[in-house]
């Protein structure tokens, strides 16, 4: 990198909050100093840091990703921070050569480009220099109060943001290093969070700030199970974009991504409605990366994979299989592991669905060999799903050794709650009847797995919905005998 992208990707580091930013920040610097990576001075340089010492390996590949992604804003020509940034040097220029008229005008253009697109670091930094500017040159005492008073509004925004971004990424983090979110002291964490972000939300004027609080209020209303809330809060997301249609033109990717999530809400609370209209939005907006078309692939495939499942439309979600795994290996780079096995798990259900066992297996033993603590509800479910289908295959050696491995997995990791226990004993019932006897240990896993998915006030566990039709079909057959 050259001296410009290396200031660029210091600033760009900048950005980030908490360990986040000490993390790429130290290793950043520390990769940069020793340019021939020799790996022991690089481990002794990392010693003072334990957490960042310990993952060596993930912190690199997260400081690679954000390196990339600076690099990429500061080459695209349409990046707006790029932009208001080259016009922040250009003023420090123009200061330097005193003029003072040309000086004026240029301010005013950033500070309204600043103010359109709400980018609310350089909007202050932009006034700060405009009342440096009036103070030199003898402006009057109003129009100095009137930039003075706008300084106060923008920095009270940052204030909010910040204070805001803070108090969501402690909670956040606990979320990501695989915190039960079921203790009480989280609930309480959270409920004391969204009352606070409930309170700031009145006095959120600019878009960065209300998109940040739908961000927050979304994350903490799926956390304590409130789907129609998390929904709500996402199609305020939705709204306050398309009131904003220059944003849209300037960042389509980000438009996406809400439009991505706003789907996903919908599908939790099993409002199929919006769907054909907003994928056929998604689909009609342009790509200009590879990275980006990495990024529309993984939100379009799931929800249009998810939309045939839940519309029974099993022979059009087929069909789209050999796309998506061809995808999968195309943009395998571009996409988390997260989003991986949430795709896979959703195509290995389809086969499931479609009686297709054996496919099952295969596309649950890929889902196994991603090795990864993110998502193991899906590796779970992986598993239950595992068990039935050797039952189906008629594969009854296995299962009583591979129950046992499961359950020991779940115990070992903590992953072992009522659902999970109660659905163990209850298939555990229907693995060791006879064929004349398997009806009354199905009709029990019915019932139970009824109960729980139509359970008012609380979120499905996963799988339930999938085994009470795997259960009702399994009953219908037999009592047709």
């Amino acid at each position: 990198m050259d001296v410009p992208e290396r200031r660029y990707v210091t600033w760009y580091l900048s950005l980030k909050q908490g360990d986040k930013q000490k993390n790429d920040t130290i290793l950043y610097n520390i990769l940069f100093l020793n340019k021939n990576f020799n790996i022991t001075i690089i481990e002794k340089a990392l010693k003072p840091y334990d957490t960042l010492h310990k993952y060596t390996a993930v912190s690199t590949r997260h400081l690679r990703q954000s390196i990339l992604r600076a690099l990429r804003h500061y080459r695209d020509e349409s990046s707006l921070n790029l932009k208001m940034r080259n016009m922040l040097e250009e003023d420090s220029i123009l200061k330097e050569k005193m003029m003072t008229q040309e000086r004026a005008k240029h301010l005013q253009r950033l500070f309204e480009m600043a103010d359109q697109y709400q980018v609310q670091d350089i909007k202050a930094e932009t006034i700060n220099r405009q009342i440096d500017m009036m103070l030199e040159n003898g402006v009057s005492k109003e129009l100095i109060a009137e930039k003075i008073m706008q300084l106060q509004n923008t920095a009270k925004e940052n204030q909010l943001i910040w204070t805001l971004q803070a108090q969501y990424h402690s909670l956040f983090m606990a979320y990501r290093n695989g915190e039960d979110f079921r203790q009480q002291k989280y609930k309480e964490l959270s409920i004391d969070l969204v009352r606070q972000i409930e309170d700031q939300e009145q006095l959120a004027n600019s878009f960065q700030a209300k998109h940040l609080i739908y961000n927050m209020l979304y994350f903490l209303s799926s956390l304590s199970g409130d789907p129609t809330r998390a929904y709500q809060v996402r199609l305020k997301q939705r709204l306050l974009w398309e009131t904003n249609p220059d944003l849209i033109e300037l960042r389509p990717a980000d438009y996406k991504i809400v439009l991505s999530n706003y789907l996903v809400s919908a599908f939790n609370i099993s409002n199929l409605h919006p769907f054909k209209e907003v994928l056929h939005k998604l689909k009609s907006l342009p790509t200009s990366s590879l990275n980006e078309e990495g990024e529309v692939f993984q939100n379009l495939c799931l929800l249009e994979l998810l939309w045939h499942l839940n519309n029974n439309r099993h022979e059009e979600a087929l069909a789209m299989v050999p796309e998506i795994m061809s995808g999968l290996e195309k943009y395998a780079s571009k996409i988390n592991d997260g989003r991986k096995l949430a795709i896979l798990i959703n195509v290995a259900i389809l086969c499931f669905l479609t009686k297709k066992y054996s496919d099952c297996l295969d596309y649950i033993n890929h889902i196994h060999s991603i090795k990864t603590t993110h998502r193991q509800d899906i590796q779970i479910f992986a598993s239950i799903l595992e068990l039935i289908c050797h039952f189906e295959l008629g594969n009854l050696v296995l299962l009583e050794s591979l129950s046992r491995s499961i359950r020991r997995f779940l115990e070992r990791n903590n992953r072992l709650f009522d659902y999970e226990r109660q659905l163990f004993k209850l298939l555990r019932k229907v693995f060791q009847a006879s064929s004349y006897e398997v009806t009354l240990p199905l009709q029990q896993l019915m019932e139970y797995l009824k109960e729980v998915k139509d359970k008012p006030g609380e979120r499905r566990p996963m799988c339930s919905e999938e085994l009470y039709q795997w259960a009702v079909e399994k009953i219908r057959t037999l009592n047709q005998r």
